[in-house]
């Protein structure tokens, strides 16, 4: 039937990547035959087996663009899993689609975002529908091996902190490793997509941050972006939380390095006594006893938001020295402490979807994959409200790093601890 969008959400858990392409694309030829596009999602214990899995699927539906990448974890109708593949296949007969790439993310994002920009909008040109929905998903931080001490992100003498600061993190960027950078590179690229959707994240491996992927067609790439763009005359639903409050701890960064990444001093003292004695009240003993490579999970606890900039948010990645690395650059100097905790969370999702209509097509849903690891056991409580809200509806949520949002006319919002929703009508 003409106009008549179907989706379909398909699931594997097999290890051989050939099995799992076999599982994932006939589902798809049953309730999707002649899919427009394929967005692909895995766990990195996959990772040996993406190239067959990514060639088995490509083989099947070589017209569909296949674009993806690795996540913490999904959710969908057939459960809650941190370990598995998954699917959305998207068929509309009117719909026209196309792919961009961007390179060396970590060096270069703004150039890397100009390159990919410059792919959609020379394939994009001829989509002419209402509604240009653009799909980004970008490689996500990954911790720098340090020659002889090995994975840090925790250093505590002075020099050695010094040095990894400002010398380290630039070497780290050319070998592909360090910050994402991803909101640089989303920054950029929302400059050259105004009146467009832009939604997506950050690929991410199970939070031990060692390695990640994304995906373009039959090829797992690492340090690198893939943009999906689609056009539609469908109506378009999307909504964004961030699903974490601002505390009475407020601050001022006095000094930053390695553009606005790097905190040298907040309150013109030191960045980390003043961030971990002052401001979150957690000893430095503490954060050792919970994890031994802490602050990539611990301090996700303890999210900075910026007056001047409410919607945007960070954390610390990690210690060096007396000097904070953050998670996403630094926009904005008046700092606040954010509390965010699993019962904020699951009220995010209420306030998600409470305008959330049933007469959709489909539900996807993108969030901070550090909601899911706060939640741990009890995640399944996120899967509950989805199934009450979306009421069999085809729907994937899944957890990314982080997470952007963005619409027509307005400015793109990048969130560490946010919610995101998109959906079409019928």
């Amino acid at each position: 039937m003409s106009g008549e969008l179907k989706v379909c959400v398909a699931t594997s858990r097999k290890w051989k990547g050939e099995e799992i392409a076999r599982e994932i694309t006939e589902k798809i030829k049953r309730e999707t035959p002649e899919p427009k596009f394929i967005l692909l999602f895995s766990t990195i214990h996959h990772k040996e087996e993406f190239k067959p899995m990514l060639e088995g699927i490509k083989k099947e539906f070589p017209d569909a663009p296949l674009v993806g990448g690795t996540v913490a974890g999904f959710m969908n109708q057939d459960g809650v899993f941190t370990r598995g593949v998954t699917a959305m296949a998207v068929q509309d007969p009117e719909m026209q689609v196309a792919v961009g790439v961007g390179k060396n993310v970590k060096r270069n994002p703004r150039k890397a975002a100009r390159q990919a920009a410059k792919m959609i909008k020379r394939k994009g040109n001829k989509i002419t529908h209402r509604n240009k929905l653009l799909f980004a998903f970008v490689s996500g931080a990954i911790i720098p091996r340090v020659p002889f001490v090995g994975t840090v992100n925790n250093v505590n003498s002075v020099v050695l902190g010094k040095i990894l600061s400002r010398i380290g993190m630039r070497i780290s960027a050319l070998l592909g490793t360090g910050v994402g950078k991803e909101e640089t590179f989303i920054i950029e690229l929302s400059k050259y997509f105004e009146n467009y959707y832009i939604f997506g994240g950050s690929s991410v491996d199970d939070y031990s941050c060692l390695d990640n992927y994304v995906f373009l067609n039959e090829t797992p790439l690492r340090n690198s972006a893939v943009l999906l763009l689609f056009g539609i005359n469908k109506n378009v639903y999307m909504n964004w939380t961030l699903g974490a409050k601002p505390t009475d701890k407020k601050f001022t960064i006095t000094e930053t390095a390695y553009d606005d990444r790097i905190v040298v001093s907040i309150n013109g003292k030191s960045a980390k006594r003043q961030f971990l004695e002052e401001i979150s009240k957690i000893s430095e003993e503490r954060f050792k006893v919970i994890e031994p490579a802490f602050y990539y999970k611990t301090s996700d606890y303890f999210p900075i938001g910026f007056e001047d900039n409410p919607t945007y948010t960070t954390g610390v990645g990690a210690i060096y020295g007396e000097e904070l690395l953050l998670g996403y650059r630094a926009l904005g100097r008046k700092g606040v402490l954010l509390s965010v905790s699993g019962k904020e969370i699951l009220e995010s999702v209420d306030e998600l979807l409470k305008e959330f209509e049933n007469e959709k097509a489909f539900a996807f849903v993108y969030s901070s994959g550090i909601r899911l690891n706060m939640l741990s056991h009890k995640s399944w409580m996120l899967r509950e409200k989805y199934e009450k809200y979306f009421d069999g509806l085809p729907y994937l949520a899944v957890y990314p790093m982080n997470n952007y949002f963005k619409k027509p006319g307005e400015r793109v919002i990048l969130g560490v601890y946010s919610a995101n929703v998109i959906s079409v009508e019928k």
